[in-house]
């Protein structure tokens, strides 16, 4: 709960990054509750993320913030859920 709480404020904000985290975090958890239908749901709507992220932040930049070690984790939990 906290973390949907959290996406929805950052979604507010505009802080896309930090949605991301978040729907990667909700996918994980839902994967840990058994739930993996809405496990699903999030790894996609975080990679939906990453894709409008790619294009506000130029294909440079965004290619800098997937090397960092942070995101790598998250990127590597989202990759699980996938179809």
């Amino acid at each position: 709960d906290e973390a949907l709480k959290a996406k929805e404020t950052f979604n507010r904000q505009e802080a896309r990054y930090s949605e991301w985290r978040a729907l990667a975090i909700c996918a994980a958890a839902g994967f840990l509750l058994k739930d993996v239908p809405k496990a699903r749901e999030y790894a996609a709507q975080a990679d939906s993320l990453l894709q409008a992220l790619e294009q506000l932040w130029g294909k440079e930049n965004y290619q800098t913030y997937l090397t960092r070690k942070d995101v790598r984790s998250f990127l590597f939990q989202i990759e699980k859920f996938r179809n």
